[in-house]
């Protein structure tokens, strides 16, 4: 549904001719660490991603009857380029020029595609849910399919409010990706009237003189509280929070209720047919990146 709107969107600002076919390309970096495994001290790779391409391949096949109706075949180009080198990449792609660019890169490499654009090039991030790209650094032609990390926080902080867990015990990691989703934590409980009780910091970690900071009792205690807010994006602390805190209070954010664009067991709007489809394909479940 939301590839469908967008293909409308962009055929509608970029008028082709009879004989062209309605081109995307999708860029990407070669042997992104992004997607590599990363196991951790136990062993276990708890964040495996998946690159979007097989979501942009299924939208394309369902796009078809829009396609025949409009009278435009569509096409997606998938380039991986060197890391350093995607703006060049871009630079020298063979005509036609592309009705959207689909950005699957790093922070940097995506600044540097957004400032070497021209104002008619359409942009579409499928992966940076970062709140800059729709603030300080967000650009014209630059639209988005993935929901931001305030779009998340505050679609939790709203369900917080309806149930009256006011008080948040905030836990959060030490890497720059939980810096920028506590942000926007604070941001969403300011504007939904929610009170910080306490913000607390955690590392996992077996040296003895820092055990107070992965003592999940230690963290959870001493403070009066609803619920517990986890931001933890890389998933090795948070997952021992749920069952484990001072007092018996519900766990949100990384573990226990979370927010997502997309889970593989909705069951309205179509849902179970788009899922089906891309296992079908993918013998996967379908993410919410894939959506």
């Amino acid at each position: 549904m939301i590839a469908r709107l967008i293909i409308l969107v962009v055929l509608l600002a970029t008028p082709l001719r009879a004989e062209d076919a309605a081109r995307l390309v999708y860029i990407g970096t070669a042997d992104d660490p992004y997607y590599e495994p990363d196991p951790l001290y136990t062993g276990l790779s708890l964040k495996d991603r998946q690159r979007p391409l097989e979501g942009a391949r299924l939208a394309l096949r369902d796009a078809r009857v829009i396609g025949r109706a409009l009278g435009v075949a569509f096409e997606l180009d998938e380039v991986l380029a060197n890391p350093g080198e995607v703006a060049e990449t871009l630079r020298q792609l063979d005509p036609p020029h592309p009705l959207a660019i689909l950005l699957d890169l790093p922070p940097q490499e995506m600044a540097e595609v957004i400032a070497d654009s021209a104002p008619d090039d359409v942009l579409i991030n499928l992966r940076d849910r970062s709140d800059r790209w729709r603030g300080v650094d967000c650009a014209p032609n630059l639209l988005h399919a993935l929901a931001s990390d305030a779009m998340l926080s505050d679609a939790l902080a709203q369900h917080l409010r309806a149930h009256g867990w006011k008080k948040i015990l905030l836990l959060h990691g030490p890497t720059p990706r939980d810096a920028e989703q506590t942000e926007a934590v604070k941001r969403s409980a300011a504007k939904f009237g929610l009170q910080i009780a306490a913000d607390r910091g955690f590392e996992l970690t077996n040296d003895p003189r820092r055990r107070d900071e992965s003592n999940i009792a230690l963290l959870t205690g001493g403070v009066r509280h609803d619920v517990i807010w986890l931001v933890d994006d890389v998933g090795d602390f948070g997952r021992y929070v749920p069952f484990a805190s001072y007092d018996a209070r519900p766990v949100v954010g990384a573990e226990g209720l979370t927010a997502t664009a997309w889970h593989w067991t909705f069951e309205r709007f179509g849902a179970p047919q788009l899922s089906q489809r891309f296992r079908r394909t993918t013998d996967r479940n379908m993410t919410a990146d894939d959506w």
